[in-house]
């Protein structure tokens, strides 16, 4: 009967039942709520603005659900300011908001999100793209998988992002993948950024006609050799801390692979098991292990693997 009522009310009517839903009980009123509104809108998403535009962040949320059901440019402008919006909250309730909706241009949206400063954020965002077309969203979450900085990401982004790529599969996933699993298998000056390596040369032949000239020949050489020798022993420092950082990422790459499965994924991991570096073939083994007995998935939800 309530919801026969709420249904015959105008779209005028709209203000009224966002601050009513405001004052009860979000489980007993929600679907009511949203059933009416969706109703009363009439597919003008204008409509909406009352409960968008609220100062309580339940009433946004359970308005944003509904934004999702409606198609149209309209919908998608009116993501525009929750998605710049200050409280992070916001932010991620527009953003899983979008990535449940079907408009077609949302990705535009989106994709800023990524970089959102908030990880939260950057996590519903990633989780979005795991519903948008392969040919558009395999690019962009493999360039974040390719950047330097995502082993310095929350653990639980890379868990996100992990999962996205597990969905899609795909030669260029599974190649971006499998640089991971090979982590680790350069020399420390070969995982030192190249800016530092040269910064540290210029520094050091900046040095030794400064050091020379001031103290001598022989005692400038030695207090240049020495500075020399802290300069490549802090380099090192800094490479192994890259590297254990990026060997942390070899197990869920690894585990990414065996859900996606394949011949060239599975390929992947067997190669590494043989030939990679100790720690990565134990990872390998113990991953490909895992699957052979059943319980490691068989990567059915792979789009393209």
């Amino acid at each position: 009967l309530v919801e026969t009522f709420l249904r015959c009310l105008s779209s005028k009517s709209i203000p009224a039942l966002v601050e009513r839903f405001d004052q009860m009980e979000e489980e007993l009123a929600l679907p009511l709520f949203q059933s009416a509104v969706l109703h009363l809108c009439e597919d003008d998403p204008k409509m909406l603005l009352p409960g968008l535009e609220h100062r309580r962040w339940k009433v946004v949320k359970a308005t944003c659900q509904v934004l999702a059901r409606i198609r149209g440019s309209e919908a998608l402008r009116l993501y525009v300011p929750l998605l710049e919006h200050d409280s992070q909250q916001i932010r991620r309730t527009a953003v899983e908001s979008l990535g449940k909706s079907s408009l077609p241009d949302r990705i535009s949206l989106l994709e800023p999100r990524l970089e959102d400063a908030d990880s939260q954020v950057r996590i519903a965002a990633l989780e979005a793209f795991a519903s948008i077309e392969e040919q558009a969203a395999v690019p962009r979450l493999v360039k974040i998988l390719e950047s330097e900085l995502f082993a310095d990401r929350d653990r639980q982004e890379q868990q996100a992002l992990y999962r996205a790529l597990a969905q899609f599969g795909g030669e260029r996933v599974i190649a971006a993948l499998a640089n991971q699993v090979g982590a680790d298998s350069s020399p420390w000056f070969q995982r030192t950024p190249r800016s530092l390596l040269l910064a540290t040369s210029l520094i050091a032949l900046v040095a030794w006609p400064i050091l020379t000239g001031t103290m001598g020949t022989i005692g400038g050489s030695l207090v240049w050799a020495l500075v020399v020798m802290v300069g490549i022993a802090m380099l090192r420092d800094i490479a192994n801390a890259k590297g254990d950082r990026q060997l942390e990422l070899v197990e869920p790459a690894a585990i990414c692979l065996s859900k996606i499965g394949g011949a060239q994924a599975i390929s992947v991991l067997e190669n590494a098991s043989r030939s990679g570096p100790a720690r990565v073939k134990r990872i390998c083994t113990r991953v490909l292990s895992h699957r052979s007995s059943g319980t490691g998935g068989a990567g059915s939800g792979a789009r393209g693997g």
